[in-house]
């Protein structure tokens, strides 16, 4: 079908490389529990729905889902006595689970074939919605660190323990430019990654920003208005997500363009979210490997309640969750999509 030789593979993190639903909500779940019984042996009573809301919020307020300080944001524990030490241990604990579950539900027959295309000489890549330590922790933990080429997540200000063989990259490098819509499916995401790759081949200088050699076209035809009903003006992040959906990535007219099309030409991008990922493969102008394995569910009530966490926690809302999980009921919009081709197993059923 084609050449796994320097051919170029972005994979999706989450429900692509490992079930993320049992893996966040279990591990936020089992801390959420700690806590609980903690503060039980003090006489003090916590509500998991008030838990559950104030970490929601502390999660908005710190802008990431994986930053252990929501913990210190939560007034519900303030009259817990030793409260520091229980966060701590708290924090620890939801780490363990963290790796374990990782581990546990992991695509192993998607993380096999990972190594197969290395051995194979195709270059691999990922592009993440997640942090730079969430994703250099699961990097760790699936065995990748160095069988992945780099890694793309959102900015992280504090520390952590970076890969040692895999490089990690942030993405936007500027989060607060309100001219980059860059939630998913936002193409500049892609676009980055073709256009370091052209700089670590030696092919373009490394002074070449983005802006220099790519551009988004609106394409108008594309009808969101549904979309942009369910929300609110004030919701920056949803409204970006949204507009991504029309945002086309255009090469410019530069001295560049052939060498860049000619990397893109060779790129696949690989995500569970028929909808999100699909679209972002679209409008990137990349075949989209649609990882529908990471939409089975194979445990009902496990992942019920697993599911019941991470959605109270993130507050995630019904738009974005209608946008990754329920893209059938957008048919004049998922109709865009066009797969390349369908894993419904693992990355095994890739057909070469």
């Amino acid at each position: 079908m084609f050449e796994i030789k320097d051919s170029i593979f972005i994979f999706d993190l989450h429900n692509t490389l490992y079930d993320e639903v049992l893996e966040y909500g279990g591990a936020m779940a089992s801390a959420i529990s700690f806590i609980q019984a903690e503060a039980e042996r003090q006489g003090i009573r916590i509500e998991t729905s008030q838990l559950c809301s104030e970490i929601s919020q502390a999660h908005t307020l710190l802008g990431s889902d994986w930053d252990d300080d929501v913990w210190q944001n939560l007034s519900c524990l303030q009259e817990i006595s030793g409260r520091n030490e229980i966060i701590e241990r708290a924090i620890k604990l939801r780490l363990q689970v963290s790796e374990a579950l990782t581990k546990k539900y992991a695509y192993s027959e998607t993380i096999s074939m990972l190594h197969d295309l290395k051995r194979q000489g195709a270059r691999l890549f990922i592009a993440t919605e997640a942090t730079e330590n969430a994703a250099a922790h699961a990097a760790k933990w699936l065995e990748l660190d160095g069988i992945i080429e780099a890694t793309y997540s959102w900015p992280y200000q504090k520390a952590y323990t970076p890969l040692k063989k895999t490089r990690q990259k942030t993405f936007p490098f500027h989060p607060e430019d309100e001219c980059f819509f860059l939630q998913k499916p936002h193409p500049f995401i892609l676009a980055e990654i073709i256009l370091d790759i052209s700089k670590t081949n030696k092919e373009i200088a490394e002074n070449v920003n983005l802006k220099d050699v790519f551009e988004i076209e609106l394409d108008e035809t594309i009808d969101i208005s549904e979309l942009l009903s369910k929300i609110s003006d004030d919701n920056m992040q949803a409204i970006q997500t949204v507009n991504a959906i029309r945002s086309k990535l255009k090469l410019k007219d530069t001295a560049y363009k052939t060498i860049l099309n000619t990397i893109r030409k060779r790129c696949f991008y690989v995500g569970d979210s028929f909808f999100k990922d699909g679209f972002l493969a679209h409008n990137a102008n990349v075949p989209f490997i649609h990882a529908s394995y990471g939409k089975k569910i194979l445990n009902p009530t496990e992942y019920e309640q697993a599911k019941e966490i991470l959605y109270q926690v993130t507050g995630w809302e019904s738009f974005l969750l209608q946008l990754t999980q329920e893209a059938g009921k957008l048919p004049h919009l998922a109709n865009y999509i066009k797969p390349f081709f369908t894993c419904e197993q693992s990355l095994k059923n890739l057909s070469f």
